[in-house]
């Protein structure tokens, strides 16, 4: 017979859940704590990115009846960039674009070269953008080297016959 069995006693209860609550409080805070940071090392990197870009106006910021071209300029404290999110607003709609190095379709360089250069450190570089005439503005924004996009610049595009 099963007369003098007995369960766990209350200390050893009482332990065990302590025990077991405090294992799933630090496997929590370790996932918030690894969210955090990593939002955190984004804004960082983002703040200190502001003012490092800006679209140029004039002759390399414009558009015409074959397309759009845009100069990107790039500030010396901004080597956490890989890319450009560029929207060309226009005829009611908007078109994104990734620039980063390589082929991006619908993009070209300048000088007609279709693999994409990033401008260095106090560079710029235009993009020209096939078929996408009577663009009203350009959005910017950089793209970080965790692959995170931060907050974008807009500026009015003007025909290229204006300028």
């Amino acid at each position: 017979m099963i007369k003098n069995k007995r369960g766990i006693s209350g200390i050893v209860e009482s332990i065990l859940l302590v025990a077991l609550t405090v294992a799933a409080a630090a496997i929590l805070f370790v996932f918030v704590l690894g969210f955090v940071n990593d939002k955190l090392d984004n804004t960082k990197i983002c703040s200190e990115l502001q003012g490092q870009i800006s679209v140029a106006q004039g002759q390399y910021t414009c558009f015409n009846s074959s397309g759009t071209r845009i100069m990107i300029e790039r500030g010396q404290k901004a080597e956490e960039i890989i890319g450009f999110r560029v929207s060309l607003k226009y005829s009611g709609t908007s078109k994104v674009f990734d620039i980063k190095q390589g082929i991006v379709s619908g993009v070209k360089m300048y000088n007609g070269n279709s693999n994409l250069t990033i401008p260095a450190a106090g560079g710029s570089e235009t993009y020209v953008f096939d078929n996408i005439p009577n663009t009203e503005s350009v959005s910017v924004a950089p793209i970080t080297i965790n692959d995170k996009t931060c907050d974008a610049i807009s500026e009015i595009v003007n025909d290229c016959n204006a300028v």
